[in-house]
């Protein structure tokens, strides 16, 4: 075990309620840990000289980690969306008989209307261009 050392800190009264909030919520064990740990990260960043040489791989090694989990949870909503897409598409296609004209002609308005409003595109917007072509405002 190493050697230790006693000294007196004194500190106002304002860090001293904040030492022991960050006690109480577990991130010490007790204040002297608190110290110590607070100790240690300072001269890890004096050793480094500059705040963003002891920072940063923190800080990439946080992001990335965060960065691995939107990932996956944006890639579990694509999936589950494409599911119900394609659901869709069958039963539209058991449904109507288009044409392969009329096919063509849909997927190029729908690639335009997704291009002009970037990606946004509503229920409402198309259901009244439909009715406006066919003269039903």
């Amino acid at each position: 075990m190493a050697e230790k050392y006693r000294f007196p800190v004194y500190i106002p009264s304002e860090q001293n309620t904040e030492i022991d909030a960050y006690v109480n919520n577990g991130y010490a064990k007790s204040k002297n840990d608190f110290i110590n740990k607070a100790i240690a990260f300072y001269i890890g960043y004096l050793r480094n000289e500059k705040n963003i040489d002891y920072i940063a791989p923190i800080l990439s090694s946080i992001l990335k980690s965060q960065m691995t989990d939107i990932e996956r949870n944006l890639s579990e909503i694509i999936f589950k969306l494409a599911v119900e897409v394609a659901k869709q598409n069958h039963l539209l296609s058991l449904g109507l008989r288009i044409g392969e004209e009329d096919l063509i002609d849909l997927n190029d308005r729908c690639c335009r209307d997704v291009a002009s409003n970037n990606g946004r595109v509503q229920f409402e917007n198309a259901y009244r261009y439909q009715h406006s072509e066919d003269g039903v405002e």
